[in-house]
């Protein structure tokens, strides 16, 4: 039974509760669920519609439940390496890589498109932060691999300045601005399918003499069980600045005495990015 469908019933005889069908096969001792309707799915990975508690199991002589669970993390990571001038002007490399369902729903945004010209065309123009320069894209077509996108970025107006001093929010992609859990309670659990994980790695040279004078905290914060960790790091070096940050949602399903605590997790990752850096030149 779908997710859209409903958990079938567990416990008496029914038909009618289920309205679809996947395979099973064994190699090795290891059993694999498959849907080969899932064009940009890799091996072994159900498609979300499928990750709904539990199927049954047919064979020739009997049935039994399986598990209906994901094998594969949802994982994004960001990658900036660049250089910042004493304009507030940001140019450098931006690359994104993708695995599991992060990078199949990834692939079937792009495959919406007559052509990747189109994709890299429509990504240009509804881009207003940062200008394109140029825009790559491999293993779109191999769900086995890595989908991994690289973009030559020039960001106008990445710092504000204000005398000598710049002052910016170190991110490009993927900061978190809104809570996506904005009930005041939840009697339901919160099933999100699989694990998630997203991280960003900023690179930046600073223009030359300036250092760092004001810049956040670094956190990490954890909800119980290590069911959710978030990690933001920032420090510089020889003249370069490096933000890593990440978030990790352990675990596919918090259940509803989890929901005010994975509330107040978000709320902290927003006010965390929220923050802003400022570097001026060194007096020394």
């Amino acid at each position: 039974s779908t997710r859209e469908n409903g958990i079938p019933a567990l416990f008496r005889p029914t038909i009618t509760d289920y309205n679809y069908v996947i395979a099973h096969i064994e190699i090795d001792s290891s059993d694999y669920l498959l849907d080969a309707s899932d064009v940009h799915a890799p091996f072994g990975q159900l498609p979300l519609r499928c990750i709904n508690h539990k199927g049954n199991l047919l064979t020739k002589t009997a049935y039994k439940w399986v598990d209906l669970v994901s094998m594969l993390s949802s994982k994004v990571s960001y990658d900036f390496t660049g250089e910042l001038t004493d304009d507030g002007k940001l140019r450098g490399t931006l690359t994104s890589m993708r695995i599991g369902y992060a990078a199949t729903n990834k692939r079937e945004e792009i495959k919406k498109f007559n052509s990747i010209e189109e994709y890299k065309e429509n990504a240009y123009e509804k881009n207003t932060n940062y200008k394109i320069n140029t825009h790559e894209m491999y293993n779109l077509d191999d769900p086995s691999q890595v989908l991994t996108e690289s973009q030559e970025i020039e960001f106008k107006n990445f710092a504000n300045k204000n005398g000598d001093e710049l002052k910016f929010i170190p991110f490009i992609i993927g900061r978190t601005t809104k809570n996506p859990f904005n009930l005041d309670e939840r009697s339901y659990p919160v099933d999100l399918g699989s694990t998630i994980e997203e991280s960003f790695i900023l690179n930046i040279k600073l223009p030359d003499s300036y250092t760092v004078k004001n810049k956040p905290k670094n956190q990490s914060l954890a909800l119980p069980n290590r069911d959710a960790r978030y990690l933001y790091i920032i420090k510089e070096a020889e003249g370069v600045l490096t933000v890593q940050i990440s978030s990790m949602l352990n675990k596919p399903m918090f259940l509803p005495d989890q929901y005010l605590d994975l509330k107040e997790f978000f709320s902290h990752i927003i006010q965390s990015q929220s923050q802003d850096i400022t570097i001026a030149p060194s007096t020394l």
